[in-house]
């Protein structure tokens, strides 16, 4: 297995991660998702098509989007961030309903704890949505509109 699979292997959804992404996508709640995917591509056009070369088809084109989004780690860093201090806020609330708190030393501990898995499941949620999203991805980068799904 060569580097680029064995990374998208290793971030690659479970079986029980693709199921809660799957009913996120049908619940609509992955939206923002794809427009920040789509903005990506866009800012990473010309890279796209050099890895893509002269492949045609939409499996080469999403793993070539996936492996962008692991190898940059973000996709879209101002939503990104503010999604993490939204999470931070809600344990700063959770713990403050508890007792004191101090919150510099909450959002220190947050970081610590969770941000790592934070990260890894934001993209694996772009991972996902890349999958969900091939046409509008071929769309995005200008390939030829007979862009077939393979397999």
């Amino acid at each position: 297995m060569n580097a680029e699979n064995q990374l998208l292997a290793e971030f690659w959804p479970s079986p029980e991660e693709m199921t809660v992404l799957s009913e996120r996508w049908r619940a609509g709640e992955l939206t923002a998702r794809v427009d920040h995917l789509l903005h990506f591509a866009g800012r990473h056009r010309e890279e796209i098509l050099r890895r893509v070369s002269k492949r045609t088809d939409s499996n080469s084109l999403v793993s070539v989007v996936q492996l962008l989004i692991l190898e940059s780690g973000t996709v879209h860093q101002a939503s990104e961030l503010k999604d993490q201090i939204k999470e931070i806020r809600s344990e700063i609330w959770y713990r403050g309903e508890k007792g004191p708190h101090e919150p510099h030393q909450i959002q220190e501990e947050w970081t610590q704890t969770y941000a790592s898995a934070w990260r890894r499941w934001r993209l694996k949620e772009y991972i996902f949505v890349a999958e969900r999203c091939a046409t509008q991805l071929a769309a995005r980068i200008a390939l030829p509109r007979n862009l077939g799904r393979a397999g």
